[in-house]
């Protein structure tokens, strides 16, 4: 099995987020701020939704969070379950770890790589 070249990966990441914030019926300017990004930073979010830009990984562990997600549910959203219970697995213990890490108590700015 071979995987998807970064574009298409970037892609479905953007979809994927997009549906979680959906599925909540939250806008981009809600998510933003509770991000602690300004009003205008929804632009930003728009974008990693539609794939244009990459955010980095602890940027959509925030946006996942935000929007009162699991990391295992953004992972159900790209690989299906039957496929690879394994990765459901991992994603499991990535959230386990960044519930014992230190949170910082102030929001960083989030930004995306291009």
């Amino acid at each position: 099995m071979s995987l998807p070249a970064p574009e298409i990966l970037q892609l479905q990441i953007g979809k994927a987020l997009r549906r979680l914030r959906k599925r909540r019926g939250l806008t981009s300017v809600e998510v933003a701020r509770r991000l602690g990004m300004k009003r205008s930073s929804s632009g930003q979010i728009c974008r990693w939704e539609r794939g244009a830009c990459s955010p980095r990984f602890d940027a959509v562990w925030r946006y996942v969070d935000a929007v009162g997600a699991s990391l295992s549910e953004l992972v159900g959203e790209l690989v299906p379950t039957k496929a690879s219970p394994r990765l459901m697995e991992i994603a499991d213990e990535l959230e386990k770890l960044a519930g014992e890490a230190p949170r910082r108590s102030r929001p960083g700015r989030l930004r995306a790589r291009r």
